[in-house]
């Protein structure tokens, strides 16, 4: 990794964690005081993708989360991540992004186009931080499901609920579902 690439990959986290300290500021007193939802952060081994792997968990963030904080972000590309060492839906990044009825986005003809524009390029940067540079946040390391918060699926299970980050809602599991990630 060269020097640049270092200092960014710094300012990245920077940006990262200032969002979750903003994050916090804004929930009401009576939260904030009865529950610790700041995300937590740690670095783990960078994981080696092929370029197509790169380019499909990109995708999935970009057409799940793209319009989300960089902290969002890094949030579903962990989930996706989770997904793949679960095996339940492939060993791929790929085959589990395209696995069916998982992500709606992957029915939509458009999807299919090459994404473009800054929030693009900020998608890449951040999955390049969870990739590269091992970035995870501690609350979503058995994170496999989550849902925009103004949706309700069937499937979801408050029982089983971790964090929300942004619009995202986090979960370990689904409702009746035997899937949990290992530690």
């Amino acid at each position: 990794m060269t020097r640049s690439m270092t200092i960014f990959s710094l300012f990245l986290v920077y940006l990262i964690l200032n969002q979750a300290h903003q994050l916090v500021q804004s929930f009401p007193a009576a939260v904030k005081t009865t529950v610790t939802m700041e995300p937590v952060f740690e670095q783990v081994k960078p994981i080696k993708l092929s370029p197509k792997e790169q380019d499909c968990l990109a995708r999935n963030v970009f057409y799940e989360a793209g319009t989300e904080e960089v902290l969002g972000k890094v949030a579903v590309a962990q989930t996706t991540l989770n997904r793949v060492k679960l095996g339940h839906w492939g060993h791929h990044v790929c085959d589990v992004v395209y696995a069916p009825k998982q992500f709606s986005w992957t029915s939509d003809v458009r999807a299919y186009e090459r994404p473009k524009g800054a929030l693009w390029e900020e998608t890449k940067l951040a999955v390049s931080s969870v990739i590269d540079n091992g970035l995870r946040i501690r609350q979503l390391k058995q994170s496999l499901f989550y849902h925009a918060d103004y949706v309700s699926p069937e499937w979801r299970d408050d029982h089983k609920r971790i964090i929300q980050i942004g619009t995202h809602i986090f979960y370990s599991g689904g409702k009746d579902s035997w899937l949990a990630v290992n530690q």
